[in-house]
């Protein structure tokens, strides 16, 4: 898209939790962006994935609780 985003990065964590809702400070004109996700340490033999992307936040989501510190980004 050629909308710049109005949301860049930012980083979190979780709190001993398998879902981690991002939310933004501005809302996004729409839902067509891709999210980076970088975890601060190896989270270990757990997937996670990113779902309901929608204009004022996404989920992360992870197999097994944890309070892994992550680093995301957007992109558009």
């Amino acid at each position: 898209t050629t909308t710049p985003a109005n949301n860049l990065r930012q980083n979190t964590s979780f709190s001993a939790a398998t879902t981690k809702v991002v939310t933004f400070a501005v809302a996004e004109p729409d839902n067509n962006y891709f999210v980076f996700v970088n975890f601060m340490a190896d989270p270990g033999a757990v997937r996670w994935w990113v779902s309901n992307k929608t204009t004022t936040d996404f989920t992360v989501n992870v197999s097994s609780a944890t309070s892994a510190s992550f680093d995301w980004m957007i992109l558009r």
